[in-house]
Order: structure tokens, then C-alpha cells, then sequence
């Protein structure tokens, strides 16, 4: 759990470092024949991919998915959901760019595509922890990815719609709430 907390928050720095605008641009120019740095290759066309971003949709949903297998030990879904909001944060940099001075500079290094499956994850440890303040955050998590559904895409900063499981699983997780008005606010 903490060589992975380790590996991804290095990652995270990494891709929301302004210090590293510009990056991929430096690694993809045109290079000499003689050269072996220089524009990315496709391995099988010998084509340049042309990437301009790094997709880190993986390595976020990945590390989620881990701390799902340690259901139910303390702290877990806070770890989860802290990843989920880092998601965000290079969603927000990839769609708007950089806050620098003057404005935004709108050359990001990472991309990511939240998909619906990286918050059931986290609605998923709500639901295991058996807390009932993680059960209101699997309520408001569940709120969120429904007002994303009525935004047109470009206004949902990356919140996916919810899916049948996201609701199996945020009224599961209210079934530990021992006050049942608050349940049913």
C-alpha cells in the first residue's frame, strides 16, 4: 500500500508540475538521422505517434483498483477517493492548462479519462468500510456523477454518469447508517 501511495504521488507531482510544461514538446522534435532521440516512433509503422500527452488513465485506476482489494481496512476508502480527486486534478490541468502567471499555459504533459468504474471502486469501499460518514460520502460521490448527467460533456470536468452498480453501491453503503432520517435526505 505504500510503495504504491509512494509511486503514484511521484507520478502525480510529476504530471502537475509546472516545472515539466513542455516536456513531451522537447521529446518529440524531429531528430537527426544520426540521432536516436528525438520524435516517438510507432514501433510497427516507424511513424511518428505525434503524442502529446502521456494517458495516465491506467496508473491512477490501477492503484484504485489495488486498495480495493484491502476492502474494509481502516482508511482505505480515504486513500481511494484522495486518488479520485488527484484524477480530477490532472483532468482540470489537461483540460484548462497550467495556472501561470498572466494566465494559463495550456501545455499539459498527462491526460486521464475518468471512467465510472474508478468512482464504483471508491462507492465500493464506502460501502465495505461500514462507517456511516463513508456512507455519506458514498451519497454525495453518487450526487456528484449525477449532476454530471445533466451537464453537457465539455461542463462535467470529467465526472462520469453514473451506472447501475454506482447506485448498487451508494445504497448499500447506506444500509450502515443507524440514523435513517439522515439516510433518506
Amino acid at each position: 500500500r505504500e510503495l504504491g501511495s509512494k509511486w503514484i504521488q511521484k507520478l502525480h507531482k510529476f504530471v502537475t508540475s509546472q516545472e515539466n510544461i513542455g516536456y513531451l514538446a522537447n521529446k518529440t522534435e524531429p531528430a537527426d538521422n544520426n540521432d536516436e532521440e528525438g520524435e516517438e516512433l510507432d514501433s510497427g509503422t516507424g511513424k511518428s505517434t505525434g503524442q502529446t500527452t502521456i494517458d495516465v488513465t491506467s496508473a491512477y485506476t490501477t492503484v484504485i483498483r489495488l486498495l480495493a482489494k484491502l476492502r474494509g481496512t481502516k482508511g482505505v476508502a480515504h486513500d481511494a477517493r484522495n486518488i479520485l480527486d488527484q484524477m480530477h486534478n490532472v483532468q482540470t490541468i489537461n483540460e484548462h492548462g497550467f495556472k501561470v502567471e498572466g494566465g494559463f499555459e495550456n501545455d499539459p504533459i498527462a491526460s486521464i479519462d475518468i471512467r465510472s468504474n474508478a468512482y464504483n471502486l471508491v462507492l465500493g469501499l464506502y460501502r465495505d468500510s461500514k462507517d456511516e460518514k463513508d456512507s455519506m460520502k458514498a451519497v454525495n460521490l453518487l450526487q456528484k456523477m449525477v449532476d454530471a448527467g445533466n451537464k453537457p460533456l465539455s461542463e462535467r470536468g470529467g465526472v462520469p454518469v453514473p451506472n447501475e452498480q454506482s447506485f448498487e453501491y451508494a445504497i448499500l453503503a447506506l444500509s450502515h447508517m443507524t440514523d435513517r432520517d439522515k439516510a433518506t435526505q
